[in-house]
């Protein structure tokens, strides 16, 4: 069995800036709280989305204590706020979508009714190596 979960982690960002919590252990308590859900739900691969950045990133697979040490991360919006990928198995590649695929969502207006053309913030696409899984 592969099981894969997503999870809005809610601004993870470092302390001290706009979006980021008060303090240093507001943060660790938010990653402590992260990291054994992550683990209890026990998912091979987890999507994140409103990360702060790498940093953050790092700090959460740390937390994960080795079982989840695979990352892939995408390109910020105008926030700052990225999405990415943890996994148990290796990330062979990873691939950053911002534009929209040629005739994908052609009538989808934004507030303004402007048509949308490309996502406000990317999704990150990730090749697994999941040759541990046996056949």
């Amino acid at each position: 069995m592969f099981t894969v979960a997503t999870w809005n982690v809610e601004n993870l960002f470092l302390p001290g800036g706009a979006a980021g919590p008060s303090s240093d252990e507001v943060y660790r308590v938010k990653l402590a709280y992260l990291s054994v859900t992550i683990n209890a739900v026990g998912p091979d691969v987890i999507c994140l989305q409103e990360l702060g950045g790498e940093e953050p990133l790092a700090d959460l697979v740390a937390d994960l204590g080795g079982r989840m040490a695979h990352n892939a991360i995408g390109r910020p919006d105008d926030r700052g706020i990225r999405v990415g990928v943890v996994s148990r198995h290796p990330i062979v590649e990873h691939y950053d979508w911002v534009d929209f695929p040629a005739g994908a969502l052609t009538d989808v207006p934004d507030p303004d009714g402007n048509l949308l053309r490309a996502m406000g913030r990317g999704a990150v696409e990730t090749v697994l190596d999941l040759s541990a899984l046996g056949s």
